[in-house]
Formats: structure tokens, C-alpha cells, sequence
């Protein structure tokens, strides 16, 4: 260098060198003496943004990149060669641009370059860069690109699709949708699929971008990265069959086993544990020396057999003499992955005794949240983020502890700890977001969004929960653009199609909306898809588009032989038997021969002082019943539900009360909740089994129980949930388990033979008001519930309307929420929700009403307490509730808002019938709760049959 300080190009070669050696500043300097020397060097701006590439510092890379294009631009002498590197400088000016968080700078960028160089627009490999960085959305860079796009398909595919709206008016997303049908046309050409393939992978539409790879690994069979691409599309959006057909057909065609093992990572985070273990154990034998192989299939093992098995690995792994520090660590994990906490943490604790790992310190802390006690793993989380300088695990086990105490202030405040500590950690304002709704603090949380979403517009978790936020809050107007945000984000998305729905029914759109919707779905074969996919489809029969449902589970190429509670839905749809619903229908009889119902049988045969014999019984001659619930939130539904349910029991028979993991500690100091535990001996032993729920996991301690019964309650609409946990039972233990339903409604949307069991209501609690109505006071209408407008139907103030003309009033507990969403009406008043003194805000009323939208009520507790109250009650017929109301006798039914407005104004002028129906009313619920009845749900439970069925 010395023989040539004025050689340009040496000085460029030198800069090149050193930032491949990340001697950065003294890159940029000969970068710049390269300048120096011709100041119409190209290569001197681009060789310094190449060095702030490496760095990530994207807006100098920008600018640089800026600087090697007005040079490239100068040069009069344009050759092929010339082109190409500005079509390089451009894209790598726009991918700073787009790194750099600047979406409008990428658009600023790619306009100038086919402004310029007019060229460019057509070439393939700018338009492979272009669709790289194309915003989403409608655009008129958008429309732009469509269009040059259309020119690469035969004409035959061209003709088709450029008259469609979206094609037309640049909506990315939605044409895409509307060209995908005929992408086949141009399978032959690679500059069709070179662009294709990038414009699809851009939008995250996982199945055609499989589709088009694959298609180029046709062309180009000994190109083994097209088979690569598609896999890694087929993992992006979770379509597990895809992913081990490509992986298996990459390891055949290579010998390389990359993509399995990928495949294992899959199955693990898609919840298919079973499969994941396998694979592992494949890549172990394959992989010998890989200790990272052997060691996860020890710790899989745990998880999906037990912990027994997964320590003898580790024992013949000692014997081989492999013993480091990763077994050591595989066999704290294990105990902990087989669910064993209080074994995981005596490993752990002696672990962390001879090694400094801070990931095992924070296992740890959960470790002992789901052995000792929240309390203690709270401390255990404070000592470790004051002993190691704030670390991110430490602070996240601290705000999760508050979090599952339902400490919200205190989560509040860690969750911000964690914020301003750990800026780039988004999930932190997420959940401070989350904390302040939950707290009723509506309007800072939709601050703590915004402020968010200004520093991190492509942040797709808080996207997710803003427009889940503002959705759920009634601003559907405002929800639109927040949720056409998310979905340019993250492309198709279940959160997004959810909240459209609602959206779009709430406004009267729906059907017009209709094809962006469906365009929305993924097109995953995960379980969770499948679970996303059953509440898509709840939403749409809660909003009455019951044809929707029915077209999506037919059309849009879910795998319904997969889905067995598909089977009921597709029974009541179709007219005739489909061959396309043969497979669920197989899956769903193997679901239905797995549960008895010889038990309820029993029941209904007995007479009444069969049942009497049967609870006189001693209680030590009974079984013991083992209530079961998650036990988190101490004034949740399900959890009440189960605590009356043991105390009921508990009057005539042993009972215990227990949780899957550490329950809330208000459960464990006042009411005695255990905590399951195998390691520790603490589980339930025998007896019944009765599940409060079935939206938690068993399998890793049900099969140490041994149970004569296993009952499972079915109370919320989770029919995924149900099947598996039914399937779960049969494997693990060999009882067929028993279904009881919470409402009439939820038994027919299984069709699983099963039991109708109320839920318990307090007649003396909620009894009439002892004092008479004053005669001067105007006629009240009231209802309470939570206060989310899935709560409430968008034309209920319609009802309310017809109350203040007559001259009444109307009381809505939990109707803060729709004050937006309702007009100004006189003696309406919207109050926030409350749990006390629910009774006496029954006994003011003349009437109750009661309607939902986008939700349905399994049963409706809040209905039965009005009825037990005395009160005539006009409610919608879609709830579990109906099947205790009857029309005209002691209540009224309504379909439509027209037939509510009418029937409260006979309530509102008819006393009569307020009166007549009230009484009814309690004497309805009085029959369906009364002492006699309650001895026979509890006779239920304790019915015996010495030859259990057993696999």
C-alpha cells in the first residue's frame, strides 16, 4: 500500500479486508482515502456502508448506499454491468431503509429507481427486490407493482385476474389472494417464480410460497435450497405435513438431516411432543457425538413418558462415559419437563451449588412457584435480579409471580421495571397494557399501545392486543386500520380474522368483508390452528352466520378429518352423509367409545330413596371425590363453581380440592387446595376424578392416580380441549371418563353422550325481595354481567329507548363498556361491573333482560340468579339459559330486537305479567335447584361400581 497511496482500488481492497477482520474504523478510513483519491468511485460509498451493515447501523448504511447511487447515476457510460450495480445499490439502499424501520423512505427509494431508470421496472431481479420490500396494504406503490408483476403471466393468468377490485385498486394483500389460483400457468418460467416467490413469501402466505419453491426445485432439481425454502416456509406457518414431507424428501435427495432436526424443533413448539422425542432419539443414533441431540431426547422423554425412564438414559450415559456439565443440566430439565417441580428443584438447588447458569437460576424460581409457593419464588426472583444486575429472566419471573397472585399494581409496576431496563423487549409493554385493563384503566391502556406502536409500528404482539383492546372495548371504526396493521405485519392471522368478524358484524359489513376475511385464515395443521380455527367459528354462529362456518370448515382446505368435533356441526349442516366428513366422523365414534355414560343411567333408574340410602351411606364407605380446577383467579366462574361443588360433596363424603399446578395462595390458605406433585407423593389416589374445566393438561399426572371415575365438566365452549382430554384419560389411565354438561346447549355441540348438571345458585341468597314494591317508584329494567361489549348486544339500547319512552329506567352493571357504542338516552345508566351485592340490586328491578353478541352463554348464571329473584326475564334465545325458559310461561324469548322492544313494553305496562312470570320464575329454579335435586347431582358422584372398565 505504501508503493501505491494513490491506487483507489488497493485502498478499496484494504477496506474490504478489514471489515471482514470487524477492524471497522480503519475500514471506513480507507473507504474514504479510496474516495478521496477518484471521487467518482462507486465502490468508496458502498464499501462504507457495507461496514455499516455488519454493525447494524441501517440509517449510515442508507445514506452511504444514497452516496453510491448519485455516483453510479453520473456515469454516462451505461453499460449492462452498470445496471446492476445500481440495481444493487437500490435494494441495499431500501433494506437499510426497511431495517430501519422507515417504510416510507422504502417507497421514497424504489418510486426514484424506476423513475430513473425506467428499465429497472421490468427487469425480474429488481422486481424480485421490490417484492422483498413491498409494504402491505393499499397503495399506489402497491398497484404499481401488481402490475409489472401481471406482466410476467401468460396471458391466459393475466386476463383472469387484472379486472379483480383488488388488482385494480392496488390492495396487495387481497390480490395476491386473487392471482394465487393462477400462479400454475407460469410454473415454467423462472422469472415468474423468481418474483413470485418473493412477493408470497413477503406476504407470509405460507402455502403458495411451498407451492412456488417447489415448482423451482423442478426447474432446477439440483438446487437443493428451493426444497430448503419451502420447508421453511411450511414451519413459518405451522403446516406440519408439509414440513416432514419436505424434510425427509431434503434428507433424501442430500443425506443431510438438517431439516429433521429442524422438523424435531417443529413438532416441540407445536405441541407434538410424542413426535419431536422420536426424532430426536433418530438424530441421537445418526449423530452419536452431538450431546445437544442426546441430551434434549433425555429431557423429552420426561416430558412424554417419565421421569424414571429419562434418568436411566442419563445413568447409561454416565456408564458411557459421557458425563458433563450438559447431562447434568438435562437431568435438572428433565424433572422439571416431566412436571415433577419439587424434584426440580432439589436438582436444580444442588446444580447451581458447583456452576454459575443463570438460566437454571430462573427454572429454578418456577420450580419453586410450583412447588413451594408463589411467595417464595417471587423472593427467589428479587435475590437473583439484585445479585446479577437486573437480568431479563430474573425481572419476567418477578412480574409472572404477580401476575399469577393477580397482583395487578405490582405486575404493573415490574412490567415497566422491565420496559425502561429492556427497551427492545415488546412483550413488556404488552402486558403493562394488559395489567391496566385488567385494573378497569380502559384509557391507559390504549395509551401505553399507542405509545408503543410509535416507537415500534411492525411490533406484531402489541398490534395484536391493540386491536384486541380497542375491539373488545366497542371502537370497531378505530380497530379496522389497527388490525389491517397487524395483518401486514404478520400476514395471515387467526387474532386478525377473529377481531374482523367482529368487527364487520358489529358495523354491518360482514359479507362485504367477507373475502378479505377468508383471506386472512392460515392455512396451518397445528392443534393450535385447529383450536383458532373452532373459536373462528364460534364467533360466526355467537354473530347468527351459521352458513359462514359451515363454508369455511367445507372450503377452505382445513383438514376436517383431523378436527372430530367437526362431526356434530357438519351433521346438522349437511342434508346428506359427505364422503369428505368420513374420516371425523371415524375419529369422532373412537372419541364417543372412549367416555360411558352407564353411570347417569344408574342415576336416572333410582328413586328418590334409592338416592336417600345411597348418601346415608358413612362417608369412609363412599369414594372419594377429587375436585380439580386451575384454582387462579379467586373470584373466577369455574373456580367458585368447583369450591361449591366440594363443599356440597363434602357434606355426604370424603373430598379433596386440587390444582395441576400452585394455585392462587388465597386457594391454598382458605380453602385448602393441594397442590398435584407426583415427586412428593402429593396427588389423588383412587376415588372420582372431576374435572371443573378441561382447559388445562393432565397427562403428565393422571396415570399415577389410578381412578375408578373420571367425570369431566364441560362448561365453556373448548371442544378441541375436550376431545384431547378425553383421549388423554382413555391412554393414560384406561377408565373411559364421563361427560357432564353445565347446559343442554353444550351437550348438543359435542353430541358426546354426557349429563346435564346446573350450575349451583343460592336460593336464599338470591330469593325475592321480602319488602313490597313502592308504588311510585317508575318501572326498572336491569342486567349485570362483565363489562365487554361481547356482553351486550350492539341494539340493545333499542330496548332501553322503549323503557325511557314509557317513562322507566334501565340499570346495566358492566355496561361502562358501551358508552361509545350507545346513544344518549334518558334514565339509562351504564355502571362498571361489580361482584357484591348482586341481590340487592335484583330486588330494585321489575324486570331483567339479557342479551350477548359475539359470545354465547353455556349456561347463564346471571339469568338463573334474576329467576330465583322473582323476576320476569326477557332474554335472548341463543344462551344455554333458554333451555329453563319457557315463553310466556316463565319468562320471554326473544330472536330479534324488534320482539324485545315489543315484549318490554308488555312487561313495562302489563304488572300482571311481570308478576305471573316472576313467580314462575323462582319456582322454575326453585324445582331445578331445590334440595331434592341437589342430592341427586351429588348422589352422581358417588355412585360405585366394584368392575370398572378398565383397557
Amino acid at each position: 500500500m505504501e508503493q501505491a497511496p494513490n491506487n483507489a482500488g488497493a485502498w478499496v481492497q484494504l477496506g474490504n479486508m478489514l471489515n471482514e477482520l470487524e477492524r471497522r474504523s480503519e475500514a471506513i478510513s480507507a473507504f474514504r482515502r479510496a474516495g478521496g483519491i477518484d471521487p467518482d468511485l462507486a465502490h468508496a460509498p458502498a464499501g462504507v456502508a457495507g461496514v455499516y451493515e455488519r454493525a447494524e447501523r441501517w440509517n449510515d448504511a442508507g445514506e452511504a448506499w444514497i452516496e453510491a447511487i448519485a455516483l453510479l447515476s453520473r456515469n454516462k457510460s451505461r453499460s449492462k454491468k452498470t445496471d446492476e450495480e445500481l440495481t444493487h445499490a437500490f435494494a441495499h439502499a431500501a433494506m437499510a431503509a426497511h431495517n430501519s424501520g422507515s417504510s416510507v423512505r422504502v417507497r421514497h427509494i424504489l418510486a426514484e429507481a424506476m423513475e430513473k431508470f425506467p428499465d429497472l421496472r421490468t427487469n425480474p431481479h429488481n422486481l424480485a427486490i421490490r417484492a422483498k420490500l413491498l409494504p402491505h396494504g393499499q397503495s399506489d406503490l402497491g398497484a404499481r407493482f401488481i402490475q409489472d408483476f401481471l406482466a410476467l403471466l401468460p396471458p391466459i393468468a393475466r386476463e383472469s385476474v387484472e379486472m379483480a377490485p383488488s388488482v385494480k385498486s392496488g390492495h396487495l394483500f387481497q390480490a395476491l389472494v386473487d392471482i394465487a389460483p393462477h400462479l400454475e400457468h407460469g410454473k415454467a418460467d423462472w422469472d415468474c417464480l423468481r418474483v413470485a416467490v418473493e412477493l408470497y413469501e413477503n406476504a407470509r402466505m405460507w402455502r403458495e410460497v411451498i407451492c412456488l419453491a417447489e415448482w423451482q426445485a423442478e426447474i432446477e432439481p439440483n438446487n437443493h435450497e428451493h426444497i430448503a425454502r419451502a420447508f421453511r416456509a411450511a414451519s413459518a406457518g405451522r403446516r406440519l405435513a408439509d414440513a416432514r414431507r419436505l424434510a425427509c424428501r431434503y434428507s433424501r435427495e442430500t443425506g443431510e438431516l438438517i431439516l429433521i432436526h429442524r422438523l424435531a424443533e417443529l413438532y416441540r413448539t407445536a405441541h407434538k411432543p410424542v413426535r419431536a422425542r422420536l426424532l430426536l432419539r433418530f438424530l441421537k443414533r445418526r449423530w452419536p457425538h452431538s450431546r445437544w441431540h442426546a441430551c434434549e431426547y433425555i429431557v423429552s422423554t420426561a416430558a412424554t413418558r417419565s421421569l424414571s425412564l429419562a434418568d436411566h438414559l442419563i445413568q447409561q450415559e454416565i456408564e458411557g462415559g459421557r458425563r458433563d456439565q450438559a447431562l447434568t443440566q438435562a437431568f435438572c430439565r428433565a424433572a422439571f419437563a416431566a412436571g415433577h417441580y419439587d424434584e426440580a428443584r432439589l436438582r436444580l438447588s444442588h446444580y447451581l451449588r458447583r456452576h454459575d447458569d443463570d438460566e437454571a437460576e430462573v427454572l429454578l424460581g418456577y420450580a419453586l412457584a410450583n412447588s413451594r409457593g408463589l411467595s417464595e419464588a417471587a423472593d427467589h426472583f428479587r435475590n437473583l435480579a439484585a445479585r446479577r444486575i437486573q437480568p431479563l429472566g430474573a425481572m419476567l419471573g418477578t412480574a409472572h409471580m404477580a401476575m399469577r397472585k393477580r397482583d395487578l399494581p405490582q405486575a404493573f409496576q415490574y412490567w415497566g421495571s422491565i420496559s425502561k431496563v429492556y427497551p427492545g423487549f415488546a412483550r413488556a409493554n404488552v402486558e403493562k397494557a394488559r395489567c391496566a385493563y385488567d385494573m378497569g384503566d380502559t384509557d391507559s391502556a390504549i395509551r401505553i399501545c399507542q405509545t408503543h406502536l410509535c416507537s415500534f409500528p411492525n411490533d406484531v404482539g402489541m398490534g395484536e392486543f391493540y386491536a384486541w383492546l380497542l375491539t373488545m372495548n366497542g371502537h370497531y371504526k378505530e380497530a379496522l386500520p389497527a388490525i389491517a396493521t397487524v395483518l401486514a405485519n404478520s400476514g395471515p392471522n387467526w387474532q386478525a380474522v377473529d377481531l374482523q368478524i367482529i368487527c364487520s358484524s358489529q358495523l354491518d359489513t360482514l359479507d362485504r368483508d367477507w373475502g378479505k376475511i377468508a383471506a386472512m385464515m392460515p392455512t396451518s395443521d397445528s392443534r393450535e390452528a385447529a383450536s383458532r380455527f373452532y373459536h373462528m367459528m364460534r364467533i360466526l354462529i355467537a354473530v347468527g352466520r351459521d352458513d359462514l362456518a359451515l363454508n369455511v370448515l367445507l372450503d377452505r382446505g382445513v383438514s376436517i378429518e383431523q378436527l372430530p368435533w367437526a362431526a356434530p356441526y357438519l351433521r346438522a349442516a349437511l342434508a346428506a352423509p359427505d364422503s369428505r366428513i368420513k374420516t371425523t366422523e371415524r375419529r369422532w365414534n373412537s372419541a364417543a367409545s372412549m367416555t360411558r355414560s352407564d353411570f347417569s343411567d344408574r342415576l336416572d333408574a333410582m328413586s328418590d330413596l334409592d338416592v336417600d340410602a345411597l348418601l346415608s351411606h358413612p362417608s369412609d364407605a363412599l369414594p372419594t371425590v377429587h375436585i380439580i380446577n386451575k384454582f387462579e383467579q379467586p373470584r373466577g366462574g369455574s373456580e367458585l363453581h368447583a369450591l361449591d361443588l366440594a363443599e356440597q360433596i363434602g357434606r355426604y363424603a370424603n373430598t379433596e380440592i386440587w390444582a395441576p399446578e400452585m394455585p392462587h395462595p388465597e386457594f391454598t390458605t382458605q380453602h385448602a387446595v393441594s397442590h398435584i406433585d407426583p415427586t412428593t407423593g402429593t396427588f389423588p389416589r383412587g376415588g372420582v376424578l372431576v374435572f371443573v374445566g378441561i382447559y388445562f393438561e393432565i397427562a403428565q399426572w393422571i396415570h399415577h392416580v389410578r381412578p375408578d371415575r373420571i367425570v369431566f365438566l364441560y362448561n365453556t365452549f373448548e371442544a378441541p380441549s375436550l376431545f384431547a382430554r378425553i383421549e388423554e384419560a382413555w391412554q393414560h389411565t384406561g377408565v373411559r371418563p364421563e361427560l357432564l354438561y353445565c347446559s343442554d346447549l353444550m351437550g348438543r355441540e359435542t353430541g358426546l353422550p354426557g349429563r346435564f348438571e346446573p350450575s349451583p345458585t343460592d336460593l336464599d341468597l338470591f330469593s325475592p325481595a321480602t319488602t313490597l314494591r313502592p308504588e311510585q317508584r317508575s318501572f326498572t329494567l336491569g342486567r349485570h354481567s362483565r363489562d365487554v361489549p361481547e356482553k351486550h348486544g350492539r341494539d340493545d339500547w333499542k330496548v332501553y329507548q322503549q323503557v325511557s319512552a314509557l317513562g322507566g329506567e334501565s340499570f346495566v352493571l358492566g355496561g361502562n363498556c358501551m358508552k361509545g357504542a350507545f346513544p344518549r338516552i334518558r334514565g339509562l345508566k351504564l355502571l362498571k361491573a361489580r361482584s357484591n351485592g348482586i341481590p340487592d340490586f335484583l330486588h330494585g328491578l321489575d324486570a331483567y333482560f339479557y342479551r350477548t353478541s359475539t359470545w354465547i352463554e353455556p349456561w347463564g348464571r346471571v339469568v338463573i340468579e334474576a329467576m330465583a329473584c322473582g323476576l320476569p326475564v326477557l332474554v335472548h334465545s341463543a344462551g344455554g339459559y333458554a333451555q329453563v325458559v319457557k315463553h310466556e310461561v316463565n319468562g320471554l324469548l326473544f330472536d330479534t330486537t324488534e320482539e324485545a322492544v315489543s315484549l318490554i313494553r308488555r312487561l313495562a305496562e302489563e304488572p300482571n305479567l311481570r308478576e305471573r312470570l316472576g313467580q314462575e320464575a323462582r319456582i322454575s329454579t326453585c324445582n331445578l335447584l331445590s334440595s331434592r335435586a341437589l342430592k341427586r347431582i351429588i348422589a352422581f358422584y358417588l355412585i360405585q361400581d366394584q368392575r370398572q372398565i378398565r383397557r
